[in-house]
């Protein structure tokens, strides 16, 4: 047996033998520490990069017995994830960052529902929540989920495919890093996973670190624009530092539009949300179809059931908002956002492809982005990528990267065979066809077809 096999299921059998972190299953239970001895630096799979290697010094380190262990519990049903509430609300506003909405409570529950109703496990999802608790108080929530299929079980965030960025709620402290690396320590246990994929994390993120360190960034590096409102006084002064071309040609649109018909502009929330959501869904479709572009989150269906979900709880930690550009009536233009503590995230945008040539993309986002002003948002955050479009409204950025790691041998040929390799090179294939060969494409995969885009 090649000595690197060995080393394998030597590690698996010794770590398995450690790991014992407890799962919640909405029943009364006992939490358990898990702790890494302090010379754990055994290799999982692999010695190359994405091998889910043991903790390294520094994190072995972070992880000592000098700083007191959490008690931690796995979250892998709905009726535990619901008895969370409370504390994971408290949590989040302890955390203070609006752009942790989807790490809310309100997020990953309509996620669930959206995708899974009130079932354990479905579509070959399975909840795997790490909840951190310092005695009695819940200081660290790190949503994950596995995603299950015939070959390979995956370790990714819960919200996937729709959050727009992966993170974890942490209290903020001198423990934090300490807490982290217990936590990346339970995950490395868990033997039934085969890669680790964590997309979408910030650059300023608390667990940004432990992923550098431990598994290896995937793609490039992509940009987030935002818009920071804290300087200005009023609309007038926000719209003054635009350089004088881009004020002119949004004037211009706006003009154009007018010109058309009657246009208004509204901003809806809650239940009365709800309704416009399935419009938005539809013709962001219909825009994907016609440009030959794939969107695994557009093409399910438990993408609108999720929003739904969202904007029916009205939640204060995660609120859904739609915005609607109509002309004389009908919608031209729609965008569907998320709120929390003052941060906004612009989800969704869309517009009618019959009106492309008025541009009613740009009249709408300028318009969300002065009510979001008006109504005294810190932040509106257009998310990546940074397209030209959002450049122009932009007063800074944030960097979001992909990281990725193996943690059995079917998920180091994952990695390095398909991730790495094969799938960047098909994607590029794929969109460098004539945008009408993609049509036929999607026409043959049919409904519901499509994968990242």
């Amino acid at each position: 047996m090649p000595r690197r096999i060995r080393l394998h299921l030597a590690n698996q059998f010794l770590v398995a033998s450690r790991v014992n972190s407890t799962h919640r299953s909405g029943r009364p239970m006992s939490r358990t520490t898990v702790l890494p001895r302090q010379n754990d630096a055994s290799p999982a799979f692999g010695t190359g990069a994405g091998a889910a290697v043991g903790l390294s010094y520094k994190d072995r380190e972070a992880a000592s017995p000098s700083t007191r262990p959490l008690q931690l519990e796995v979250i892998d049903t709905l009726a535990a994830l619901n008895d969370l509430a409370e504390p994971w609300a408290r949590l989040s506003t302890k955390s203070g960052s609006g752009h942790l909405v989807f790490q809310s409570h309100a997020w990953c529950q309509a996620w669930w529902i959206g995708f899974c109703g009130a079932g354990t496990s479905c579509h070959n999802l399975q909840l795997r929540i790490i909840a951190g608790w310092d005695d009695d108080e819940l200081v660290m929530v790190w949503p994950l989920a596995v995603q299950r299929n015939r070959f390979l079980n995956v370790l990714t965030w819960a919200g996937a495919p729709l959050s727009q960025y992966g993170d974890i709620l942490i209290l903020p402290g001198p423990r934090q890093d300490a807490w982290i690396a217990q936590a990346w320590y339970t995950i490395r246990g868990w033997q039934d996973i085969d890669y680790i994929n964590l997309r979408k994390v910030r650059n300023d993120s608390p667990v940004r670190g432990i992923l550098s360190r431990q598994v290896v960034p995937l793609g490039t590096v992509e940009t987030a624009p935002l818009v920071d409102f804290e300087p200005f006084k009023d609309w007038a002064a926000f719209r003054a530092r635009m350089r004088g071309k881009s004020r002119k040609q949004q004037d211009r649109f706006s003009r154009n539009l007018k010109k058309q018909g009657d246009v208004s502009f509204s901003v809806v929330s809650g239940a009365n949300a709800a309704p416009f959501i399935k419009d938005a869904i539809a013709m962001k479709r219909d825009w994907l179809h016609r440009t030959g572009r794939m969107s695994d989150a557009i093409s399910d269906a438990g993408t609108a059931d999720t929003l739904r979900e969202l904007a029916d709880r009205a939640h204060p930690d995660a609120q859904c908002l739609v915005a609607r550009l109509c002309l004389d009536g009908k919608p031209v233009a729609i965008e569907v956002g998320l709120a929390s503590n003052g941060y906004y995230c612009s989800f969704l945008g869309t517009y009618d492809h019959a009106s492309g040539h008025l541009r009613p993309g740009n009249v709408e986002i300028e318009k969300m982005i002065q009510w979001a002003l008006e109504n005294r948002f810190e932040t509106f955050d257009l998310l990546a990528p940074d397209d030209t479009y959002k450049q122009r409204w932009a007063t800074g950025q944030v960097n979001i990267q992909d990281y990725g790691g193996s943690n059995s041998m079917l998920g180091h040929i994952y990695l390095h065979g398909y991730l790495r390799w094969l799938r960047p090179n098909l994607k590029r294939a794929y969109y460098a066809l004539p945008e009408n060969w993609r049509r036929r494409f999607l026409d043959i995969l049919g409904p519901g077809g499509g994968g990242k885009n």
